[in-house]
């Protein structure tokens, strides 16, 4: 006589769709989705009427040579005493339905008796415990299982297995694209731990010749090429002269080697239209001379070194082979380009003013560092008005802002407005840090909390507990007005409502500091921006701006001088504010940094 199973009433399609709709909930709101697992498990076993659940990924750590990917268990809930975690022989090495995973065999959901993992739990019931095991499947690939089992641990009928088996879809996706997630990540993570490495490598460097070398080092490895060169214009600006190689045959630097300025050279026209140049067949040209064809180069990408409104120089990257560029290299290695150029104008800067100290030459390079990475204040979108205003208390501050067209959706733009605790150098280093971080989520995460909540988890990894950063961020619909934000401690933006009858609101919310806690705590909100409205975001070197006597400014001053800007364009509601502010100093000098973003929807 079979076993009796253990039916579940799932006859009505909308029950199904109801736990379906539930789990796809939280796995769509979880910006890393292992995280979400056990809450996921949980509800699960609640809504089909379950006791046991756990559920176990693929684990590169636990792969064996012969048999193939180990497991890892990643949720669980409702372990019975009998086969607890803490009970290392259940728990230790694969069970039966893992063993089918490695043979490649487990791609339906199954009712799995004598299983290792239970055996205890079978001689206390003198009976084989049955659970059911679900394959987490994507593009037929088997991510993990989901392993569940009712009170009684009898086998679960049919129609149970194949709801489960959706579910199982439905998670193996989530999984695989929170992998791909954290991928990317990942990518982004190192090319911003590279940044910041390569900035103080040449922040550190002494004369032309060391910072060629820690470019060019760099640069070959990270963009995989097999050489790398470094040009430089002479003062008269009619040549271009190498002033560091690494990978090429011959030495074109120690030959005293020169690109003389010519309409028909491939380096001087990339200069020229300030933009990468890529070409094939280098040392097949015609024009070619002599020394460059001996060095069989066939792909060469030509990046012009921007600082401010001047080119620099020029990062050329070689291949001895057919090679194509994908469009993230490409902007990586203009940012690697735009980073060095920096680095010689400053060593340009430090042997004009030989006379400067260390400290101040350092100084300059994360000035214009910080430069580089703030977008201008002048900022134009359609039917939009935009304009922003850095003031440094010092040499280098620790405000930044920034306005970032996003891939997807379209026409939607991250506002972003920060605060680091700090000044001098090590606030702008973490500053560069602080700004890196939110440009590696920004195009991946569309949840303001989200972004916050990653940021904080990446600050505190690489910051002192003393140090913490503020910050407001959003994402602006452009076409419709609607802005969703969320704060991390930051001072709150306010909207100035076209209407008077409107007035101006503040936009508020919770959230810690970024570095301080484990979590922000923060909550993305939602406020609506009418025809003729401005949002005004600001640091609190407005509202803390002090006079003589360290009387501050505070909200209700910016309040006011917020709505007596109403009907002005954005330039004009940043000037009035900037205004009120040093009026109120009355020549006091500033205690703080200042800045301002001001994002006005354009009149109906």
């Amino acid at each position: 006589m079979s076993s009796p199973q253990h039916s579940l009433d799932l006859a009505d399609t909308r029950d199904r769709l109801r736990v379906l709709h539930d789990v796809l909930a939280v796995l769509n709101r979880s910006a890393n989705v292992r995280w979400a697992l056990n809450e996921v498990l949980e509800r699960i076993l609640a809504a089909l009427g379950l006791e046991t659940g756990w559920i176990v990924l693929q684990d590169p750590a636990a792969m064996d040579p012969v048999a193939g990917p180990g497991f890892a268990l990643a949720a669980h809930a409702g372990i019975p005493p009998a086969m607890g975690l803490d009970h290392h022989a259940v728990w230790e090495g694969n069970c039966t339905c893992e063993h089918r995973c490695q043979a490649g065999v487990h791609e339906h959901a199954y009712n799995v008796s004598s299983c290792p993992r239970v055996v205890w739990l079978s001689r206390e019931l003198q009976r084989d415990a049955v659970h059911a095991s679900v394959p987490l499947r994507l593009d037929g690939r088997t991510l993990g299982m989901l392993n569940v089992a009712s009170a009684d641990w009898r086998p679960l009928d049919d129609a149970t297995l194949r709801f489960l088996e959706k579910i199982g879809e439905e998670l193996g996706d989530a999984i695989g694209r929170s992998r791909v997630h954290e991928q990317l990540l990942a990518q982004r993570v190192a090319q911003q731990n590279l940044m910041l490495e390569l900035s103080r490598a040449l922040l550190g460097a002494q004369g032309l010749a060391e910072i060629a070398r820690v470019l060019l080092e760099r640069a070959r490895d990270v963009m995989k090429t097999d050489a790398a060169a470094l040009l430089l214009p002479d003062p008269d600006g009619r040549t271009l002269r190498f002033r560091g190689i690494v990978g090429w045959r011959d030495d074109p630097a120690a030959q005293g080697r020169t690109v003389p300025r010519g309409a028909g050279d491939s380096i001087w026209m990339a200069l020229w239209a300030r933009r990468p140049a890529l070409l094939d067949n280098v040392s097949a040209e015609p024009a070619a001379p002599p020394w460059l064809r001996a060095e069989e180069f066939h792909t060469r990408l030509i990046v012009p070194m921007l600082a401010e409104a001047r080119t620099m120089g020029a990062l050329v990257l070689d291949m001895r082979r057919a090679r194509a560029f994908e469009d993230d290299e490409l902007d990586f290695a203009q940012l690697l380009a735009n980073t060095a150029a920096l680095a010689v104008q400053a060593e340009h800067r430090r042997e004009e003013a030989a006379h400067q100290v260390c400290l101040e030459r350092e100084l300059d390079a994360a000035h214009e560092i910080q430069a580089t990475l703030l977008p201008q204040p002048h900022i134009a979108f359609p039917g939009w008005d935009m304009e922003a205003i850095y003031e440094p208390a010092e040499a280098v501050g620790g405000d930044f802002f920034d306005v970032v067209p996003l891939k997807t959706p379209a026409n939607h733009v991250a506002l972003l407005c920060g605060d680091v605790a700090g000044k001098s150098m090590s606030g702008a280093l973490l500053m560069a840090s602080s700004l890196s971080a939110f440009h590696g989520l920004i195009h991946v995460e569309p949840d303001p909390a989200a972004v916050l909540e990653a940021v904080n988890e990446r600050l505190r990894r690489r910051i002192s507990n003393d140090r913490f950063v503020t910050a407001f961020y959003g994402v602006l619909d452009m076409d419709s007005g609607r802005l969703h934000y969320a704060r991390a401690g930051h001072p709150p933006a306010l909207v100035l409502r076209a209407d008077p009858a409107g007035g101006v609101v503040w936009l508020t919310g919770p959230g810690a500091a970024l570095a301080l806690l484990e979590s922000t705590r923060s909550e993305t909100r939602e406020v609506q921006l009418q025809p003729g409205d401005a949002l005004v975001l600001y640091s609190d070197g407005v509202t803390e701006a002090l006079t003589h006597e360290f009387a501050s400014f505070d909200e209700s001053r910016l309040e006011a001088a917020v709505a007596g800007a109403r009907g002005l364009g954005a330039e004009a509601i940043v000037e009035r504010i900037v205004e009120s502010v040093r009026a109120w100093r009355a020549g006091a000098k500033p205690s703080d940094d200042l800045t301002l973003l001001v994002a006005r929807r354009a009149p109906a």
